[in-house]
């Protein structure tokens, strides 16, 4: 037992390192003059939303406001987990940025000892449940490899751009995904015990953990109720301890319902976010070329699953007919359901991997056929970890391109430290006003509000776009400065190679406009 402990932290410490491995190059390879902003490669544009979260709970906030839309809001996002990184992150003074990164770490291992515990109810086996581990961890589908061999550059094959739906990726991703998939796999486990024994406690902490898992993350509700629902329809019972976990669980949702019943400041937000935020699936090839080898294996599987309906066996039967059924909804958030789904299919996979091994092993010469089995599973691994591995090297060579006047993933220090100047000088009542890179940073960095950051946060962006770009331009200064008062507009950050100032934007020109903050060519107007 002690031995079989010792091998899975070995792997996990490993994965977590490779895993991290372009964070950890950033860290200790960071360019002078230069701060890296440590955001994810995938959903870059999401990282500093989350961290803004992190950064107003760390200035004192228990509910939050949507920093990049700057309507007169009261707080009321409700986030348990950025709550709480927050408030970490205030006791031990890291940065939000640091907090962010370390809670995720942190929560990766808790992940990967959950996993493997939810991996061992399925094989007895030991070797069966380190390939299975490995298997989970390491695993994608030919999306890099299409790319690389017939050159089509825009193949958008999900294991490239999804990483809810790849251990891999998820846990490069933001905290409250890798809680999310915790208290799935606790909650789902919780469920079987309750289906198992009968006893109604488990069917309680079933409910109580899928209540906070809605507060968290509200997109995981309809696979679980509805993997719920297929589970007690095919045992033909528990159909009451069913209806008492949906009830209890959706008392998640319930703080949403005052702000859109009584159409209060709030529930423009949520409309506008549920609006904008459209997550449809691509095309099925997608996701057969995503999940590749993954997906092939667990269609023998599936086989082996329905051969013996016990419980266990249902429920991830269950879990992966009501993802299939979800990610093509109408909903408009489809592919949102897609999370998770990496846990039942590796399960699934591996079943039919080792019921396929013994055939396979009849090819090989009679004198290698001892060592057949790690020889199989070593390639099935190595093939199914081209991705991951392809989308590490991207990111250290994305991350290691920015230079001092061209960058994405790092800004001078000069523009960090204007930055933590509008903190400590401004208020939550100011409006920010910056091209929507800075936009992008500056609620994370500051927990101050923007007029644009975000391409779903920021509501009607497009159009705010193109009205920034006529207030740059235009000479009227009775229009552009009863433009600026009528957004409550209050500051504006102008970086040392700002693209405003690119696109023909003089400040100096603007009688309203105070320069309070000077340095290196990073300036701050204030709005008089």
């Amino acid at each position: 037992m002690k031995k079989n402990f010792l091998i899975i932290v070995i792997i996990s410490v490993i994965f977590l390192i490779f895993n991290n491995f372009a964070l950890i190059n950033q860290v200790i390879l960071h360019k002078k003059g230069m701060t890296p902003l440590y955001k994810n490669y995938i959903n870059s544009q999401d990282t500093y939303t989350y961290v803004s979260l992190i950064e107003q709970s760390r200035q004192g906030q228990f509910l939050f406001e949507d920093l990049y839309y700057p309507i007169d809001q009261k707080p009321w996002i409700f986030r348990p987990s950025y709550l709480i990184i927050g408030k970490a992150a205030y006791l031990t003074h890291l940065s939000s940025i640091q907090a962010y990164h370390l809670s995720r770490i942190l929560l990766g291992i808790i992940f990967l000892f959950t996993v493997y515990k939810f991996i061992c109810l399925f094989f007895k086996n030991r070797f069966e449940r380190i390939f299975t581990y490995c298997f989970f961890l390491t695993s994608a589908g030919f999306g890099l490899l299409i790319v690389f061999f017939f050159k089509i550059n825009d193949f958008r094959s999900i294991d490239v751009w999804v990483p809810e739906a790849f251990t891999f990726l998820m846990l490069k991703e933001a905290p409250h995904f890798i809680i999310s998939q915790i208290v799935m796999i606790l909650g789902f486990s919780s469920f079987m015990k309750g289906l198992q024994t009968q006893k109604k406690k488990y069917f309680i902490y079933t409910s109580l953990l899928f209540l906070f898992l809605f507060l968290e993350h509200p997109y995981n509700a309809p696979v679980v109720f509805l993997t719920l629902l297929l589970t007690v329809l095919w045992l033909k019972k528990n159909f009451r301890e069913y209806l008492l976990t949906v009830t209890i669980s959706s008392l998640g949702f319930a703080y949403l319902i005052p702000n859109i019943v009584f159409k209060t400041g709030q529930s423009s937000i949520i409309q506008s976010f549920y609006t904008q935020n459209i997550t449809e699936s691509p095309d099925y090839i997608m996701y057969i070329f995503g999940f590749g080898l993954i997906l092939l294996f667990a269609l023998f599987g599936i086989n082996i699953l329905l051969k013996d309906k016990n419980p266990k066996n249902i429920l991830i039967l269950s879990w992966l007919a009501a993802t299939a059924v979800l990610v093509y909804s109408p909903l408009n958030f489809q592919r949102r359901m897609i999370e998770g789904i990496n846990i039942p299919l590796t399960i699934a996979a591996s079943l039919g991997i080792f019921y396929l091994l013994p055939h396979i092993k009849k090819f090989f010469n009679p004198k290698f056929r001892a060592t057949g089995n790690y020889v199989v599973l070593g390639v099935i691994i190595l093939l199914s970890s081209v991705t991951n591995i392809g989308t590490n090297v991207n990111e250290v060579k994305l991350f290691n391109q920015d230079s001092e006047s061209n960058y994405y993933y790092n800004i001078l220090d000069s523009e960090k430290t204007t930055m933590d100047w509008l903190r400590v000088n401004t208020n939550s009542n100011d409006i920010i006003l910056s091209n929507i890179f800075y936009g992008n940073l500056i609620p994370g960095i500051t927990g101050r509000k923007v007029f644009m950051g975000h391409n779903i946060q920021t509501p009607l962006l497009s159009e705010k776009i193109s009205k920034v770009n006529w207030f740059l331009l235009d000479k009227n200064n009775d229009k552009t400065y009863e433009f600026l008062k009528r957004n409550h507009i209050t500051y504006i950050f102008l970086g040392k190679y700002d693209s405003m100032i690119r696109y023909g934007f003089n400040p100096k020109e603007r009688a309203y406009l105070q320069l309070v903050y000077s340095k290196d060519g990073v300036l701050i107007f204030k709005v008089k």
